[in-house]
């Protein structure tokens, strides 16, 4: 990248898309989603992070809604949590009613070769769909 004054004092330029990635890293994402859940159960999701690299997790959210119409009107109480379930570590457990969002600033740091997982149980007494999803970026 070219160093050029942009007339405020600060020097801007150009980054080339490879030169970008290895700056900023790749966004990842994923998610899953599950039929029917009945009260204990849950959907999950792993990624294991790739050698030589370390995975920043900057957003999670999941969803937790009934199955059935007849239902719709009821609790939809949920809990999850997010791990590096290679180190034992859990970094966040909440609970919501029909789900969650989060943002983490600073972002949760798994590093190369670990895994995390992330998973939402249900705890609504009636059968739920259920959707567990995760934003982040790989330098």
């Amino acid at each position: 990248m070219p160093d050029t004054p942009d007339g405020l004092g600060n020097i801007a330029g150009i980054f080339t898309l490879p030169e970008w990635a290895a700056y900023q890293g790749n966004i990842v994402s994923d998610y899953k989603d599950g039929t029917l859940k009945d009260w204990g159960q849950y959907t999950y999701l792993e990624y294991t992070v790739a050698a030589g690299k370390t995975l920043y997790i900057t957003a999670w959210t999941g969803a937790n809604f009934a199955g059935a119409s007849a239902d719709a009107g009821a609790n939809q109480f949920c809990e999850a949590h997010i791990d590096d379930s290679t180190a034992g570590t859990t970094f966040m457990a909440i609970g919501g009613n029909g789900g969650f969002y989060v943002i983490f600033t600073p972002p949760i740091i798994i590093p190369a070769a670990h895994k995390m997982r992330t998973e939402i149980l249900n705890r609504a007494p009636h059968a739920c769909n259920q959707r567990i999803s995760w934003l982040g970026y790989l330098i």
